[in-house]
């Protein structure tokens, strides 16, 4: 096993909003594994800017993308007792895109 032996670390641990992709998570475990105690690490802060909005657009799309669970006779079974665990499952994933103003 290596030792504490690296006097810095510069790394980009963004991810989305910092937490998917295990970003944050990383570049944590590299600094208790390889950083040496008086060590630096770059970077050492973030910034969130979260603003609110509604998009029908993006609402309906994502809506659209579980209506495979109003299935009630799929190969004689009915899923659609599973769609609002979709709905749930769906809209806990973070949307990484561009919107228009």
């Amino acid at each position: 096993m290596i030792g504490k032996t690296v006097d810095i670390i510069i790394s980009e641990p963004l991810g989305t909003f910092l937490f998917n992709e295990r970003m944050l998570e990383t570049y944590i475990i590299a600094r208790d594994k390889f950083l040496k105690s008086d060590g630096k690490m770059m970077p050492t802060t973030a910034h969130f800017c979260i603003y609110p909005f509604h998009d029908d657009a993006l609402y309906q799309e994502q809506m659209g993308k579980v209506k495979f669970w109003d299935n009630k006779t799929y190969h004689g079974i009915d899923l659609s007792c599973l769609k609002k665990r979709a709905i749930e499952e769906k809209f806990a994933q973070p949307i990484v895109d561009t919107y228009d103003p």
